[in-house]
């Protein structure tokens, strides 16, 4: 009888897991803590849904119980919890299709082409430093220490002004664009030759994003 409900129990995991890690991101607001906030809320799912006898295993239930377990850690450490969502990019928040550019705008102002390359192709399409390094033909200690400031830089300048109006100049909306085509097409080799920078972003623009009737300039983008 307790094999079988280990084996229900996995089976409701497995299934709303990336749902469960979406949240965990949404409250801790961080990659590394959700991380921490999801094999957490893991052990506290099955224990007290052991305990209690429980039959339903639903997402509202892995959700509330990731809730009350983050909750007491920001009792424990005195933090507050109620901040605003950061610009955290993981493939679920770039994934989930809608405004995309409010994301990447402040990234793109934020950060250099070479930073927010490596930001993505590490944070959000998890390659390992060391293929970053051999594909970006770069060092792994110059690809660690660009994402390191990457890092620094988001954690400043971007998740606490996401509603800041952001204005870009004629490069950086270029930038914007190749980078919206590159990751709804989930196309990592424009990522590399934007982080390479072995063409132009104006050339990599119109042969990735054909002028159209009508299109606006690039000042128009801008504004």
């Amino acid at each position: 009888m307790t094999n079988n409900r280990t084996v229900d129990f996995q089976k409701a995991w497995d299934k709303y897991a990336q749902s469960t890690k979406n949240h965990c991101l949404a409250l801790t607001k961080n990659r590394w803590e959700a991380e921490d906030l999801y094999h957490d809320t893991w052990l506290k799912a099955w224990s007290h849904w052991h305990k209690a006898g429980l039959t339903q295993l639903t997402n509202a239930y892995f959700t509330k119980v990731a809730k009350h377990t983050f909750i007491d850690y920001c009792r424990k450490t005195k933090r507050q919890p109620s901040q605003k969502p950061l610009a955290e990019t993981s493939a679920a928040t770039f994934n989930a299709g809608s405004d995309i550019d409010y994301l990447l705008k402040p990234l793109v102002s934020s950060l250099t082409v070479k930073q927010l390359g490596i930001f993505l192709l590490a944070d959000v399409y998890k390659w390992p430093l060391k293929d970053i390094a051999q594909t970006c033909q770069q060092s792994l200690g110059s690809v660690k220490a660009t994402l390191f400031r990457a890092r620094q830089n988001v954690s400043k300048h971007v998740r606490e002004h996401l509603e800041k109006d952001w204005q870009l100049a004629d490069d950086q909306a270029l930038h914007v664009q190749l980078l919206v085509k590159a990751l709804a097409e989930e196309n990592t080799a424009l990522i590399v030759q934007l982080v390479n920078e072995t063409v132009p972003a104006s050339v990599l623009h119109s042969k990735h994003i054909p002028m159209k009737m009508n299109t606006p300039a690039p000042q128009a983008l801008a504004a």
